[in-house]
């Protein structure tokens, strides 16, 4: 295909790929600037989608006049197109645009999720993030704009914790409206009010704009959003679906909603701003976020258990404090305890990674005092110091006795007596990254990576070649005895599997072509099956699917979910980044305690519950499973679980 910017011809074959989505696809220029390409109906992405491919001719019909009228003069925080890319007869036909390339970003939902905060985000960086969205939604409005599909996949966080908007060319501007929208920040004033599940019916507006800036601020402030939890009617009540919540307003600020374990409580927050968010989300005041509210916020640490509010006295710990059923954020145990907990490790910094050595005893990669830690049974030492304004990682690995920082877009290698300047290296330079990740994985003594599609992994005398694979389009996994890559060939998923001692891969299996835009993957491995997690945004709503496979990379079982559904018997599904597998079974933490997942007829499924589990666990634990037995890691430190 021939693209034209101006009188320069690029091809994108010879182009990095940055980015993937439902739409277009983002690749790097030479000049430091991405280029955007629209998908066509003739992509081989969309080509078992026939749908998809008629919604990709039309989109396409309707920026070759939306794009020419694109506004000026829009606030620095807007990824705007700087430049028409254009193709076809007399080069005239749009096929996409040139704009500014925001490197080391990720989008805001990981910024809402508790495994994250925990380990990385301070409340204070999140306000700083915040008040600068605020500033850029009021520029735009200022300029007649609006953003219409504003959530948080469209918004990307630099390391620096500036909050980029992305997607411009869906911004409501000249005339040109936006028909699509996300079920989890659509104003419900705009939908069907008789709907299972919201239907946008009126176009989006100032008030829409602000309604989902206030549904970010609450999942970075609090990890949850004003539909979270789990809704439980009174006796005798009518159940509602959980979509049709926010139609109905049936917010965590109700009684009958079991507030999420994992989300921070709402009394963190000062009154005034949590009557605010009431007020949005129960008595539908659309009015902008009040700027004081950002202004005025200013979080302490508690010294004694260590949560972040902005109150006079720490809620937590202030017996005399009220708390409201629906934010306390507790289960009952169960009246007849047959688990036992042994304390192994307490923590004595945020945990960034946990890992186990050779005999199954846990270690802790922690952040502390501006300092990395490594932390086990026999003492703590320190493996890197930290620059004030280094960015927080965004992820971390240990392999053995050294630890790995993901941080922007530096890998570090952490070990005792090293420099940390000298271990930190431009990531781009040794290992292939996708969708801003790069491809690096470690499990015990060993790690593996890709370079220039290169599966690699340690050898006496350097790196040792396993396989080839597509350069920055792989993700990799390790487990205690093979590993799992993934790449896509157009539609098609490809997995494979590797001895990492041996070179070879088994790539000889498809997984089925699925609909929608990637947005998470993880793999969690034991010695015989891997379990492949794959988040996807699929028009309005997010779907979970999950694909067992074996050693060979055989598929064994696959599944589709609704991951937007906390009340759902399938809600496990978004807890698989802390699961362990364990033979055929993977055990899953659960805000209701450990479930054991096994397949079924083909299919992954609940096979058993450990309710007795439910105080010691919630949905954003970690569990490790080895000779110590089953090992759960949260804020507070790495406890041993022992049944029966």
């Amino acid at each position: 295909m021939s693209v034209w910017l101006g009188r320069e011809r690029v091809d994108p074959r010879k182009l990095p790929l940055l980015g993937v989505g439902g739409e277009a696809e983002v690749f790097g220029l030479p000049d430091g600037r991405a280029l955007k390409l629209f998908k066509g109906p003739d992509h081989p992405d969309l080509t078992p989608f026939p749908e998809q491919r008629d919604a990709a001719a039309a989109r396409l019909e309707l920026h070759q006049r939306k794009l020419h009228a694109f506004p000026t003069g829009l606030p620095q925080r807007v990824v705007q197109p700087q430049q028409l890319a254009v193709g076809g007869l007399r080069r005239r036909r749009v096929l996409g645009y040139a704009m500014r390339r925001i490197d080391g970003a990720e989008p805001l939902m990981s910024w809402g999720n508790p495994r994250r905060r925990r380990a990385a985000i301070s409340a204070a960086r999140v306000v700083d993030m915040l008040l600068d969205l605020h500033r850029t939604l009021c520029a735009l409005h200022q300029r007649g704009v609006v953003i219409g599909d504003f959530n948080d996949l469209n918004v990307l966080l630099a390391s620096d914790g500036a909050a980029w908007l992305i997607d411009a060319d869906s911004f409501m501007f000249a005339g040109f409206g936006c028909a699509v929208f996300t079920e989890r920040f659509v104003d419900p004033l705009l939908c069907d009010p008789n709907a299972s599940a919201p239907v946008l019916v009126k176009p989006h507006n100032h008030g829409s704009d602000w309604y989902a800036f206030t549904i970010m601020l609450m999942r970075t402030l609090l990890c949850v959003g004003p539909y979270g939890g789990v809704f439980r009617p009174a006796l005798g009540g009518s159940a509602v679906v959980h979509a049709a919540r926010p139609l109905r307003r049936i917010s965590v600020f109700d009684d009958r909603v079991v507030y999420p374990k994992p989300a921070l409580p709402l009394e963190t927050l000062p009154d005034e701003l949590l009557e605010f968010l009431r007020a949005v989300f129960t008595q539908d005041r659309r009015d902008p976020v009040p700027l004081m509210l950002l202004e005025d916020l200013a979080f302490a640490r508690c010294r004694s258990c260590g949560l972040e509010h902005a109150r006079a006295r720490c809620p937590a710990c202030t017996t005399t404090a009220s708390t409201p059923a629906s934010a306390s954020g507790q289960v009952a145990a169960p009246a007849r305890n047959t688990v036992r907990v042994k304390p192994l490790l307490a923590a004595q910094g945020r945990i960034l990674a946990a890992a186990l050595d050779p005999a199954g005893q846990p270690r802790l990669l922690e952040r502390e005092g501006g300092q990395l830690w490594i932390h086990e049974p026999r003492g703590r030492v320190s493996v890197a110091k930290l620059a004030s304004a280094q960015p927080p990682p965004r992820a971390a690995w240990l392999e053995g006795a050294c630890a790995w920082v993901w941080s922007s877009e530096s890998l570090t290698r952490a070990t005792p007596g090293a420099s940390p300047a000298s271990a930190s290296t431009p990531i781009h330079n040794i290992i292939d990254t996708i969708d801003g990740a790069p491809a690096f994985a470690c499990h015990g003594e060993r790690r593996v990576w890709i370079s220039g599609g290169r599966l690699l992994t340690d050898h006496t005398h350097g790196p040792r070649e396993l396989g080839r694979v597509l350069p920055n389009r792989s993700r990799v996994w390790l487990g205690p005895s093979f590993g799992l890559a993934l790449y896509s060939v157009g539609a098609l998923a490809i997995p494979a599997t590797f001895d990492p001692t041996r070179p070879g891969l088994s790539d000889r299996h498809t997984l089925a072509p699925v609909r929608g835009r990637l947005v998470h993957a993880v793999a969690q491995l034991s010695s015989t099956h891997a379990w492949l997690f794959r988040l996807l945004e699929r028009g309005p709503s997010l779907r979970a699917r999950l694909d067992v496979l074996g050693r060979d990379a055989s598929v064994l079982g696959s599944a589709e979910f609704d991951a937007d559904d906390p009340a759902s018997p399938d809600a496990w599904i978004r807890s698989l980044d802390g699961a362990a597998a364990v033979g055929s079974m993977l055990l899953v933490p659960t805000d209701a305690g450990i479930v054991r997942v096994e397949l079924v007829g083909g299919r992954p499924e609940l096979t058993r519950s450990f309710p007795a589990t439910a105080p010691f666990v919630d949905a954003a634990s970690t569990l490790l499973a080895g000779p110590l037995g089953l090992l759960v890691v949260d804020s507070e430190g790495v406890r041993q679980i022992q049944f029966g």
